[in-house]
């Protein structure tokens, strides 16, 4: 199969997104019918689906389907109907117009990302209840059964005007973040069917326990499933635990204003998580920009300086390779790193090392370069600038990928990797075309256990992707192995490759 056809509609599970999502809505609608807690019926809904997904071994996203129209079946029964029995024909034919309207936008939204991806904000928190959210909206404005129903109620203000209760929300909601994101890492996988169940098991607690709270509860578990949500984006959308946590304030703060409005409409909560992520990655993206014209380090002082008797710290470290890139770019190429002296600088960190110390044998193990072109030798410099000890380079030949250059890695992975074009990791890296990362749990998936030596996967805690992309072909991929156990200088490391990845040309 040419890498082109994964571009190519596949109805099959355009129809299954449909299938998934049109369930979802329905049969959260009838839990709510029954007097289930709003939180209660997506979650269960949503870990049903997800589950059944990660059973039939589905790799293709549909659990996600299923999750957004669990949201949208959240509406509250008057809404959906406009009458008081929930029981009658009336009420089904409205739930079944309201779970086909949700499908069908939903449906549409898998067509128009194969092509388009970044126009439904994949890897945003909430995503999925903004789709929803939409959707219900579209329902009222076309099937709008009463006009008596009210969506705005600015009469009704109870949150805002009671600041002692803002702060139990703003618990609840950094709460739910923090929760979901630790669950969802405990469970990271290439399959995405298992980050809905780790936010469903997080809804779970908040409409159990949490809805049982006197006066606040329905408040709290609400807040904390928006909060939840928050917790399903991407690690490369919010990096490190304290975006996630300030994120979910905003959710919170957010949860607040948006009281009196939109009352009772499904998805409402995902579309404020989705608020407060997009919120949280404009201002990292400001601060981003505003250190960048704050760098301390110049070329000129690489170039000539003597950087031994400096501070080594993460924020450093970030400047020098965002300085040497810089140089790079602007043509210059005589920034000698290669022969400064040991122990003048090490990427994150300050080490006395002696010319005896200096590395491992092992760690200077490094074949096939000669192999690689002038693009691909530029970033196998700069991981071994940066500190990897082991990565090898995978490169598309008659329809397969295999190693073509490597360093420290087994002879046993070297025999055993290689995977045809048409692997769902190939559309992964297709559709995402951007640094992908898996932790130690991700690792243990078939996909890696059948071709990664055992050796290999015990010394790695995580493994990055960095797939090389030229006129939306891949031509091939990068697999660094990285080794330190401290999440938060982990997340550092891998801000500085993505940052590398977005400024070089391996992505075109």
């Amino acid at each position: 199969m040419d890498i082109d056809s994964e571009k190519k509609i596949n109805w099959i599970s355009i129809l299954n997104y449909f299938i998934f999502s049109f369930i979802g809505c329905i049969a959260t609608i009838y839990c709510v019918v029954i007097k289930c807690n709003i939180v209660v019926a997506s979650s269960i809904v949503a870990i049903i689906l997800s589950v059944l997904a990660i059973t039939l071994q589905d790799e293709r996203r549909f659990s996600l389907a299923g999750f957004a129209g669990s949201f949208a079946g959240m509406t509250a029964p008057f809404l959906i109907s406009g009458i008081s029995n929930n029981y009658g024909i009336h009420f089904f034919i409205a739930s079944l117009l309201l779970s086909l309207t949700v499908a069908f936008l939903y449906s549409f939204s898998e067509i128009v990302s194969v092509y388009y991806p970044k126009v439904f904000f994949d890897g945003f928190g909430g995503r999925l209840g903004f789709i929803a959210f939409l959707s219900v909206l579209v329902y009222l404005l076309l099937f709008r059964h009463s006009p008596d129903v009210r969506l705005f109620k600015f009469n009704d203000i109870s949150l805002i005007s009671s600041p002692l209760k803002i702060i139990p929300i703003l618990i609840a909601s950094s709460g739910g973040a923090m929760v979901s994101m630790e669950v969802k890492q405990a469970m990271s996988s290439l399959n995405e069917n298992y980050k809905v169940l780790s936010v469903a098991l997080t809804g779970i607690i908040g409409g159990i326990l949490i809805e049982r709270i006197p006066c606040l509860g329905h408040h709290l578990a609400c807040a904390w499933y928006a909060g939840a949500f928050v917790g399903m984006s991407s690690y490369f959308i919010l990096m490190f635990k304290r975006h996630f946590f300030f994120a979910g304030l905003f959710c919170g703060i957010l949860y607040v204003i948006g009281e009196p409005l939109f009352v009772g409409v499904g998805g409402k909560l995902g579309f404020i998580s989705f608020l407060s992520v997009m919120l949280m990655s404009g201002i990292n993206a400001l601060i981003s920009h505003i250190k960048q014209h704050r760098a301390t380090v110049d070329i000129e002082q690489l170039s000539t300086g003597d950087i031994s008797n400096m501070s080594v710290n993460d924020d450093f470290a970030q400047k020098l390779v965002e300085s040497l890139m810089q140089a790079k770019e602007n043509g210059i190429d005589n920034i000698p790193l290669e022969n400064m002296e040991i122990g003048n600088f090490v990427i994150g960190e300050k080490e006395e090392y002696t010319a005896a110390d200096v590395i491992e044998e092992e760690n200077n193990n490094q074949s096939g370069y000669e192999n690689l072109d002038e693009i691909e030798k530029s970033c196998a410099d700069f991981l071994n600038e940066s500190g990897a000890i082991r990565w090898f380079y995978v490169q598309e030949m008659m329809g397969y990928f295999a190693i073509t250059a490597n360093k420290n890695i087994s002879p046993e992975t070297l025999g055993n990797f290689n995977f045809p074009n048409t692997t769902s990791l190939v559309a992964k890296l297709l559709k995402e075309k951007r640094v992908v990362g898996f932790t130690k749990n991700g690792i243990k998936q078939s996909f890696f256990e059948s071709r990664i030596s055992e050796a290999d996967r015990q010394k790695c805690s995580y493994l990055a992707l960095l797939p090389k992309i030229w006129d939306d072909e891949l031509k091939g991929v990068f697999f660094v192995f990285y080794e330190k156990e401290d999440a938060e200088s982990l997340k550092e490391q891998i801000g500085l490759l993505k940052q590398y990845y977005q400024y070089s040309y391996l992505h075109k």
